[in-house]
């Protein structure tokens, strides 16, 4: 189990991580749910992805937006910055979004974000299908989901996915 708390401000990202936090997330300027959060832009990233890694916690960025076409280019582009800086993964909303990170660059680990409406017991084999292929078999349910199965679920499509449950 994973303790995974919200960052939106720097003085939170202290709290979260002398608290014992093993992960936190926040966001950037853009792409993100949190935009009236304080959010971390340039330097602020990667100082605060040396502060969480430096303490033994993962950082992991929200890119957890819708992304119109004419902005694709701008979140892939981010999505790579973030893979050099050294992120430990991004929490995606946006399928396409995901898709296109994950033919890019491989190497960075991404997860479903609860923005992704993941909200019921048994997603639809589609929706766990995609997810399953493009987040590495890992998704997390919606805050509202009151009691997820403890282990995998599979639908008739066969997949097996290990749950996370978070809050973004």
């Amino acid at each position: 189990m994973e303790l995974l708390s919200p960052a939106g401000s720097r003085e939170a990202l202290t709290a979260a991580v002398q608290n014992g936090a093993d992960a936190v997330y926040f966001g950037g300027g853009s792409f993100n749910a949190r935009r009236f959060a304080d959010n971390f832009e340039g330097d602020g990233i990667i100082s605060a992805v040396d502060y969480c890694h430096e303490r033994g916690v993962c950082a992991y960025i929200t890119l957890n937006t819708l992304v119109f076409d004419r902005e694709l280019c701008d979140a892939l582009v981010f999505a790579e910055q973030l893979y050099r800086i050294g992120v430990d993964a991004v929490l995606v909303q946006d399928l396409g979004l995901a898709g296109l990170i994950r033919r890019n660059l491989p190497e960075l680990t991404l997860h479903a974000s609860t923005q992704m409406g993941i909200h019921d017991l048994l997603p639809s084999d589609y929706k766990l299908f995609a997810i399953s292929i493009l987040f590495q078999e890992t998704f997390a349910y919606s805050a509202g989901v009151s009691s997820p199965p403890s282990s995998g679920v599979s639908g008739t499509s066969g997949v097996s996915s290990p749950l996370i449950r978070a809050s973004t």
